[in-house]
């Protein structure tokens, strides 16, 4: 016998006879015994009486048995009461984590995905095992998380070839300056994370290459989330409003005009980034107090917008783009540009 995990206690019984086997047919008892099974019970049980407390757990030989009453291990439950609270009454798990009442244990709190701990209180470094491939960076976003890709690469974890690859194949939209696509309806999670990497051919120093915000029923613009990557004398900028103020970061040269280059552009909470191709990448912090973007079903643009009032009023934002456009990716996703 041991108590609390301390050293056990052992004693052995002289043997007596040949019989060395625990012969245990009848049923069950804990706590106790009914008044008709009184005459049954060795005298020396008679003497202590029937257990007065709680008892939280039972196992015998690894088999767990349900102690709850009306359970299918409990037949019969005379004057037996709850012993304390349900101890998931009070939600102790955290980030969405499911609380069971275990036999062992008090409760048990099964994880959601990205989170570990007794209470599901640590995050799961999922970029501890650096998902993101050649290179790419892993930015984690809740349990899950977002691969900023190198130049040429695409892909949830960086593992397509942007040029060569048969499934994402690169597609091209020639701007002439008077015109925009809007972008079919895609998913993206930007809540915390926003990575896009774009291909530009400029042909003009200035315009909008692509602007995602919130407008009204008229398509104006109305004050609240947006992103934005805008070209000023071939520099890319990057435009991004939380709801603290808008905020810009623009890249350390200019892009080559008539010449593929890819631009990075994006923000994690209030982090915001712009590189070219492999080369330096510029970095600028957003005001403090609001750090999520919040874009709902709002449509995105490339090339410019079909009205100049959606846009902010901000000075740089007054010309459509001229160039060539290929392959547009948001957050490792490719989106259909055509």
């Amino acid at each position: 016998m041991t108590v609390d995990g301390v050293a056990a206690i052992e004693s052995t019984r002289p043997q007596r006879g040949a019989n060395q086997h625990l012969n245990l047919m009848g049923a069950l008892y804990l706590g106790g015994t009914v008044a008709q099974m009184a005459q049954s019970v060795h005298k020396a049980a008679q003497a202590v009486g029937n257990y007065s407390g709680c008892i939280r757990s039972l196992q015998i030989n690894e088999k767990a048995y349900d102690l709850r009453i009306a359970s299918r291990d409990s037949k019969l439950g005379i004057n037996i009461g709850q012993c304390g609270a349900d101890p998931c009454s009070n939600a102790p798990c955290m980030n969405n984590g499911r609380c069971s009442a275990g036999l062992d244990k008090p409760f048990k709190c099964n994880c959601a995905s990205g989170y570990e701990g007794v209470l599901c209180e640590r995050l799961v470094d999922v970029c501890a095992t650096n998902p993101c491939l050649f290179g790419g960076m892993c930015t984690q976003t809740g349990g899950s998380f977002v691969c900023a890709c190198p130049s040429g690469r695409i892909g949830k974890t960086c593992e397509k070839d942007l040029l060569n690859n048969d499934e994402e194949a690169a597609m091209t939209a020639l701007f002439e300056g008077d015109g925009c696509v809007r972008l079919a309806p895609f998913r993206a999670d930007v809540d915390v994370t926003f990575n896009a990497d774009v291909w530009l051919k400029p042909s003009s120093p200035n315009g909008i290459v692509f602007y995602w915000g919130h407008s009204d029923p008229a398509g104006r613009y109305v004050n609240g989330d947006f992103v934005a990557l805008v070209l000023v004398n071939f520099v890319p900028h990057f435009f991004w409003n939380v709801g603290s103020g808008v905020s810009s970061v623009s890249a350390s040269s200019p892009l080559d005009e008539n010449t593929w280059s890819s631009v990075k552009f994006g923000r994690h909470l209030r982090n915001g980034s712009v590189g070219i191709n492999d080369g330096p990448v510029a970095r600028s912090l957003s005001p403090p107090n609001r750090s999520h973007l919040n874009l709902g079903s709002f449509s995105a643009y490339l090339g410019g917008v079909p009205n100049f009032a959606a846009l902010p009023a901000i000075a740089k934002f007054n010309n459509s783009f001229s160039g060539g456009i290929q392959q547009l990716t948001i957050n490792g996703a490719a989106v259909n540009i055509k």
